[in-house]
């Protein structure tokens, strides 16, 4: 709705789009325009400066509570995506997740396997893991956090599996790499190379 209105405190006219919403009003826009608004806002806060602060500190703690009681509930109804986004968090700390993976469909991709883990455990009763198929921390490899390196498993099994094996995994990259000698032996020099 377009149209032309006069404010009753700077008594000029305006559009109406210079005025604000007021649902009480036949034309449906305050009596005062916008700027004189705030300038009588601005001027009740500084003569209440006390009143203002006390009440902003009560509002900010109801809000903060309900804020809280929000999020509460929305972890409680969506435990698979409250899942996909703290361990996002987590594999951006270790620099496992590449940029593109962190956003847009891979993002939502990635939060599937988490939805579905969560459906398993539901429908189960078992506990289910999101796991990398290559480990995101070893001392022969890092995978990455991305939909190609995820899969569903019963957390026993993926406990049992541990970081310690992988697809194509070769006979030398089995265990921890202190557990080779020659693991060992090239730590111990590692101090000796220019690079």
């Amino acid at each position: 709705m377009s149209g032309i209105k006069a404010c009753v405190k700077c008594r000029t006219f305006k559009t109406f789009e210079e005025f604000y919403r007021d649902a009480k009003l036949a034309d449906k826009k305050s009596s005062e325009c916008i700027a004189c608004n705030k300038a009588s806002r601005q001027k009740y806060r500084e003569a209440n400066r006390e009143k203002e602060r006390i009440r902003n500190r009560d509002y900010g703690k109801r809000r903060s509570e309900l804020i809280q009681a929000r999020v509460k509930r929305w972890r409680k109804a969506n435990p698979g995506k409250e899942r996909a986004k703290n361990r996002m968090r987590e594999v951006q700390k270790l620099n496992a997740c590449p940029p593109w993976a962190r956003k847009g469909e891979t993002r939502k991709l990635i939060q599937q396997f988490y939805l579905h883990a969560q459906w398993l455990e539901d429908a189960t009763g078992l506990a289910f893991h999101v796991d990398h198929t290559v480990p995101l921390k070893n001392d022969f490899v890092c995978g990455l956090h991305v939909p190609a390196n995820l899969m569903v498993l019963e957390a026993s099994q993926n406990i049992s599996k541990s970081a310690y094996w992988w697809p194509e995994q070769l006979p030398c990259q089995r265990g921890k790499g202190s557990s080779h000698s020659w693991w060992r032996e090239m730590k111990q020099n590692e101090h000796l190379c220019d690079w």
